[in-house]
């Protein structure tokens, strides 16, 4: 080890290496695997990657003894670490020549590190804006139960699915009964044993108890109120208090909710507008490199938004030396690893009632002739779209498809506006992402829900989560098979409906993804939104909105009586209470 990577595990001095263990899923293997990989010890392990693999096979099927099964070093394999010493001794295998990281010409900081360096700015001293409340809070919580404006709902923290919200309601009246992470999964590619293995499902090490350590002012606005966790942490064997771990706050999103603004002989010279001021509850989930933002989002329109982000370090794999299919180098020494990341959630909609129907509003073209357009064509071609009733958990079964748009609609048959329309809820999701593995994959036999972009079923008890902590392990006889869920076919016309609903990304790593992968281009949305279920806008109703017109070649403004000047000044934020406890940060 020495020789190769100029470090080593024991007496080290401050050249010292790593072994971290990484768990493998059960897809290509009926034995539990274990894989040992070397790294340089630095800021951060999954970007400081040695060509070092050891591939531990557990004895016989549940014992708790490893061989090892084969070594991987410098692109070559060995089925024994034996045969790795022999064949380096005799000058029979390539041999490695790394030296250990060293900050770059001019900088102090090791290069995959997070600290200051390279060019800075801004150029002055001056602080960025900043949010405050001047008339204080405009939100409630008390214990688990949240409010603001029109809504009400709780909210809790899963250890093992993460960020929960339940009974959501406008102005008393229930849109939906449960909103819930069920599972993060991130299927990785590599020529490597570490990244060929690696398809995780993080429910199988906890979700929730990962919400720790908000910092105030980055993660969360300065006057967010920040909210403890309580869970049994199995490694202290008790129950402890993750502070910090999911904060609440008003955020002014800086883009019109609505607005307008008319400057002519007909209408008038007039302005209506309202800023998105909206309720934002947010968790972080560390799930050892990587960092999931989880955020729901609470409109004025009665508009949710379930909003996640990913940030945090690559899973990255030694370079060697040639054409690799699996990632772009980001580093000298260093691979990114090609991945795909998946989220799924169930959401159980009550739109005015249990009994509801789902149905897609499907978009088409119209053909036909019009009689006011004489010039000779026989027919033309608009935009339109037709009803899909989708009657059973089959049907509604969707695997999305460019060439098919749609809306999808959740309403209850009983309940029409005035103008005869369903009474609804419209599901929108931006971060459709599609899994290239076939169907009968191994990847995919424990992780089924993500073959589905939206699937719908009757609500059961016992379909409780489409996962669960045994999902990387079990894949020759699931715990939980999400197709299971489907197979009975059973009728969704009229019924209580559960969607469960799947959103992603591929990631293709970059060089600036070093030494963290900005947030930027990670998104997924999924927007539940009113759909002919009130009478207009309800919006109208916030006073909030401000509204400017010409009378008599003066204008006139309104602002609706909400306070113009503050009782609450901004107050710098007091961090040493952070410095102080530590436990807020690091638990």
């Amino acid at each position: 080890m020495k020789e190769s990577f100029n470090a080593s595990l024991v007496d080290c001095g401050s050249n010292c290496l790593n072994i971290v263990p990484q768990k493998t899923s059960s897809a290509y293997s009926e034995r539990t695997l274990i894989l040992l990989y070397l790294t340089y010890k630095m800021e951060f392990p999954t970007v400081n990657p040695l060509s070092m693999i050891f591939l531990m096979k557990e004895t016989e099927p549940g014992s708790d003894l490893f061989n090892c099964d084969s070594v991987f070093y410098g692109g070559q394999y060995f089925d024994s670490i034996q045969s790795l010493i022999s064949a380096y001794r005799r000058g029979e295998i390539k041999k490695v020549k790394m030296n250990f990281p060293s900050p770059a010409p001019g900088e102090t900081t090791m290069p995959s590190t997070i600290n200051l360096r390279g060019k800075t700015f801004p150029n002055t001293s001056q602080a960025g804006p900043k949010e405050y409340e001047p008339d204080g809070k405009r939100y409630r919580v008390k214990g688990q139960h949240i409010e603001y404006m029109e809504w009400s709902f709780n909210y809790r923290i899963s250890t093992v699915s993460g960020p929960q919200v339940w009974d959501v309601r406008w102005s008393g009246e229930r849109i939906a009964y449960e909103i819930s992470l069920q599972d993060l999964g991130v299927i990785y590619g590599g020529d490597n044993p570490a990244t060929f293995y690696t398809h995780l499902s993080d429910s199988a090490f906890g979700i929730g108890n990962k919400a720790y350590g908000l910092m105030p002012g980055v993660d969360c606005p300065e006057h967010a109120t920040f909210q403890p966790l309580y869970v049994f942490d199995e490694l202290e064997n008790k129950a402890v208090t993750r502070t910090h771990a999911f904060c609440v706050f008003e955020h002014n999103t800086g883009v019109p909710l609505r607005r307008h603004s008319s400057n002519d002989d007909v209408s008038g010279k007039s302005y209506g507008g309202l800023v998105d001021r909206v309720l934002v509850v947010r968790t972080i989930i560390v799930e050892f490199n990587y960092d999931y933002i989880f955020d729901i989002i609470f409109h004025q329109n009665g508009a949710v938004e379930i909003k996640t982000y990913a940030s945090g370090f690559l899973m990255s794999h030694s370079f060697q030396n040639g054409d690799d299919k699996f990632g772009f180098r980001v580093a000298e020494n260093i691979v990114g690893s090609i991945h795909h990341h998946l989220f799924h959630f169930k959401i159980d909609l009550d739109i005015k009632g249990q009994i509801n129907r789902y149905e897609t509003l499907d978009l088409d073209l119209d053909e036909r002739k019009w009689l006011w357009h004489k010039s000779g064509q026989e027919t033309f071609q608009q935009l339109s779209f037709r009803h899909t009733l989708k009657a059973t958990e089959l049907q509604a079964v969707y695997r999305y498809n460019f060439s098919t748009p749609k809306y999808h609609i959740v309403y209850n048959n009983q309940e029409r506006n005035k103008f005869g329309a369903h009474r609804a809820y419209r599901m929108s999701v931006e971060g459709f992402s599609k899994v290239l593995f076939p169907d009968d994959s191994p990847v995919l036999t424990s992780r089924k829900w993500c073959k589905y972009q939206i699937a719908a079923t009757h609500r059961k008890d016992e379909e409780e989560s489409s996962s669960s902590i045994f999902s990387m392990f079990d894949g020759q006889s699931p715990h939980v098979d999400f197709d299971r869920f489907l197979q009975d076919d059973e009728s969704l016309v009229d019924q209580d409906l559960v969607f469960w609903v799947t959103a992603g990304f591929h990631h293709i790593p970059h060089t600036e993804d070093i030494p963290n992968t900005p947030t930027v281009g990670t998104q997924a949305t999924i927007s539940l939104m009113p759909y002919n279920y009130f009478p207009e806008c309800p919006s109208v109703g916030s006073r909030d909105a401000v509204r400017a017109e010409v009378i008599k070649d003066s204008v006139v403004f309104k602002d609706y009586g909400l306070s113009v000047n503050s009782r609450c000044l901004p107050t710098k934020f007091d961090f040493s209470y952070l410095l102080q406890n530590k436990s807020h940060l690091f638990p």
